[in-house]
């Protein structure tokens, strides 16, 4: 299971799936919004094997997975 935090750069349809982009420490990937189709442009996801599975509510500056 491959869990990583990403935010959303632009949301699009291909084959009939909303897909968004996302960055993920300066790097791109594209994952599916199947399971958050709420999801928008600038929000934080939680993404497993190239699925969007949760939005991910800031709390206090905090993020998790952030050291800081």
């Amino acid at each position: 299971m491959n869990l990583l935090y990403g935010t959303i750069t632009e949301i699009f349809e291909e084959n009939d799936m909303r897909m968004a982009r996302i960055r993920v420490a300066g790097a791109q990937t594209v994952v599916a919004l199947d399971l958050v189709p709420d999801a928008s442009v600038g929000e934080r996801i939680l993404v497993c094997n190239g699925v969007a599975i949760e939005r991910v509510k800031e709390a206090l500056g905090h993020v998790p997975g952030n050291s800081w």
